[in-house]
């Protein structure tokens, strides 16, 4: 069957496809009592094995059995596997089982899976290996999806996509509550956060998730390709670090309870495998083309970003003292154990392109001043109290790699003493990003794309000023960035063969209309140490 039927499958809900009967299979319950509300998922593939993802939502409390059954043909007429599971309170009926497919399907294949009760079926989702002899790979790269701040219309296009797998580079949900970042068309877009609170309990992070695995759009990507996803700050809450966040004071209760009460929803809801101390940096392989390595840049060891605010006195900035604590070789973002681990993978690894996905830039960005081209007065206070920034000519984002510079240095060396170019994949600021990345002595060490966002907004939307303007002024500020969108919403699409890595950003018309489409593409090709835009 070809890929757009069945996208339309998946669409219309299978109702109409032959079940088989599983008299044999025992049930606490009868089917009627529960039904599959949140689609199905699969991740984390490599080549032996993919993990198959569902959610039962039951009326009545106690352990359900579910059968997994596994098929060549979306029609389930032959069909290679079923498995009993088995869910309950404890991982909020999600169902999780990693398949070893290698022994069923060839990695060069695609296979259909489901989740039954009783008569009740969910969804049929479509996965496959990774396939270690392909000569091409292609993925896609998402990140900052905010429910309430409009449509998936990237994750439906993304659907439709002749893709292997997809990334998300983190902020798949986000914490705040109605009337917090992102919700002001909320109620006329009918996608008001559930809870209307901000998340703190466990209970909290699970409906948020639940609420996001509901969307329509997302269950089509979810069903179409398997997912390789890592957190960032807002699946626990804004601008995290290993023991706070900016988005949690002491009268909201204690950080950590609020912290693994998040992740544990996280790997519930997420087609993930759950690894030791929650530990979420991992490799993917594909032969001797890619070496993806996904880093945890914001809960396993990262200190407190530095505060631009501490550093103003009566006499002015003190340069001195910001440099000295920005620049201290202590100041850990992904901590030793990671850089131990990363530097391992590097090593071991004879694969082409080495590609490092991970949450935020790396790239050397200082905003430009444009107090005398933007109206201040119709800013946020946020941006307005940061606008002083702007003129000393400062490294704009602590958040990112740019608040822990000697550790970003360290992943330099461990590249060029291994002889190999980085490629990063960065999120997190809502816009697109083409940049060449550079040591200390000026050196070339490789390129970062960064990401668009799906829904949350970009510069544009909080700063008043003309596009162009703006994204020229930024390029011409900053000498490693070659290109960036200040405006689109969408993903990015990675294709990797032997002789070139080509990035295309995909964009969406608009997020805050029902109904979308691709608008535009900006392709970029690196080959033979050469990036270009085609």
């Amino acid at each position: 069957m070809r890929r757009r039927g069945f996208l339309k499958l998946i669409a219309l809900g299978f109702s109409f496809l032959p079940l088989r009967s599983f008299s044999s299979t025992p049930i606490l319950f009868k089917a009627n009592k529960y039904s599959f509300n949140h689609g199905v998922a699969s991740g984390d593939p490599n080549s032996t094995h993919v993990i198959l993802w569902t959610r039962v939502t039951p009326k009545v409390s106690g352990t359900v059995n579910v059968m997994l059954e596994i098929s060549k043909d979306i029609g389930f007429d032959e069909i290679i596997y079923r498995k009993k599971c088995s869910t309950n309170y404890d991982n909020d009926y999600c169902v999780k089982y990693d398949f070893h497919a290698a022994k069923y399907i060839s990695p060069r294949e695609h296979f259909y899976f489901r989740f039954i009760i009783d008569s009740i079926h969910s969804d049929i989702g479509r996965s496959k290996l990774l396939d270690q002899s392909a000569e091409k790979v292609n993925f896609s790269v998402f990140s900052c999806s905010n429910y309430p701040a409009g449509f998936f219309h990237a994750y439906e296009e993304c659907s439709k996509e002749d893709i292997d797998f997809w990334i998300h580079l983190g902020d798949y949900i986000y914490e705040y509550g109605q009337g917090g970042y992102g919700t002001e068309t909320a109620e006329r877009f009918n996608r008001v956060p559930e809870p209307k609170n901000e998340l703190f309990s466990l209970s909290d992070y699970r409906k948020r998730h639940a609420q996001y695995k509901s969307d329509k759009q997302s269950k089509l990507l979810h069903a179409m390709h398997p997912l390789v996803a890592v957190w960032d700050d807002h699946e626990v809450s804004n601008d995290t670090w290993k023991y706070g966040a900016e988005n949690h004071s002491l009268d909201e209760g204690n950080f950590v309870f609020r912290k693994a009460n998040a992740m544990k929803a996280y790997f519930e809801w997420m087609p993930i495998r759950l690894t030791h101390k929650n530990h979420i940096y991992r490799s993917f392989n594909v032969g001797t083309l890619l070496n993806l390595m996904i880093l945890d840049t914001r809960h396993t060891d990262r200190d407190k970003q530095i505060e631009f605010s501490k550093y103003f006195s009566k006499e002015g900035f003190k340069f001195d003292n910001f440099y000295s604590d920005l620049n201290h070789p202590a100041r850990k973002l992904i901590g030793n154990n990671q850089l131990e681990w990363l530097e391992s993978k590097l090593k071991m690894n004879s694969a082409k392109w080495n590609v490092v996905a991970q949450q935020v830039l790396m790239t050397k960005i200082k905003f430009p001043d444009l107090t005398n081209d933007i109206d201040i007065s119709s800013l946020p206070l946020e941006v307005k109290d940061y606008l002083p920034i702007t003129k000393l000519k400062l490294p704009s984002n602590l958040d990112a790699w740019d608040g822990y510079p000697a550790e970003r240095e360290r992943i330099f060396k461990l590249f060029k003493s291994n002889k190999k170019t980085l490629i990063s994949l960065a999120g997190d600021t809502h816009n697109s990003w083409v940049s060449k990345l550079h040591d200390l002595q000026g050196e070339g060490v490789g390129f970062e794309f960064g990401t668009p966002s799906v829904t949350s907004p970009g510069l544009l939307d909080i700063i008043k000023i003309d596009k162009n303007a703006l994204e020229d002024s930024i390029i011409s500020t900053n000498n490693e960035v070659r290109w960036m969108d200040a405006q689109s919403r969408g993903f990015l699409n990675i294709s990797i063969t032997k002789d070139e890595f080509v990035a295309s950003f995909k964009y969406v018309n608009s997020v805050h209309q029902p109904q979308s489409g691709i608008s535009s593409i900006r392709k970029f090709v690196y080959k033979n140490s050469n990036l270009f835009k085609d």
